[in-house]
């Protein structure tokens, strides 16, 4: 399939991507009002169908200089297994918005780390632990 990546996400995709998030445990309980807010906050890009149905989402968060996070890449699960994923990390190793940073960052379920590692992602290096602390907003 002929598919389009584009970084022409706004708040006209909200939709979109709450739909595609639905496929995701950790996004499917997003709200339209804080996609919107993400989307201004975020370097995002999408992969879409011919027919215009988004079928593959990325983003990172990022200071332009010394780090990106990348976060939310996800495929519809009818699409994976067709090059999505190969084509959303591309896009943003290569977006504009991104071409001045060193470090790219990304935490994965194990069952993706071997997935990653074709675009040079390793495991932390030096003992370094991914920690989160959570709030209710």
């Amino acid at each position: 399939m002929n598919y389009q990546v584009t970084s022409k996400l706004d708040s006209n995709s909200v939709e979109l991507i709450q739909e595609l998030f639905g496929c995701a445990w950790w996004t499917k309980d997003r709200n339209s009002e804080s996609i919107e807010r993400m989307l201004r906050g975020s370097v995002c890009v999408g992969v879409r169908e011919p027919g215009g149905k988004l079928v593959g989402f990325a983003r990172a968060i990022t200071d332009g200089v010394f780090k990106a996070i990348v976060v939310d890449v996800i495929v519809a699960v009818d699409h994976r297994r067709q090059g999505i994923c190969r084509l959303l990390i591309e896009a943003l190793l290569e977006h504009r918005a991104l071409s001045e940073v060193r470090d790219f960052e990304l935490y994965c379920q194990p069952d993706l780390v071997e997935l990653y590692r074709k675009w040079g992602f390793q495991e932390s290096p030096n003992g370094v632990t991914f920690m989160r602390a959570s709030r209710a907003v």
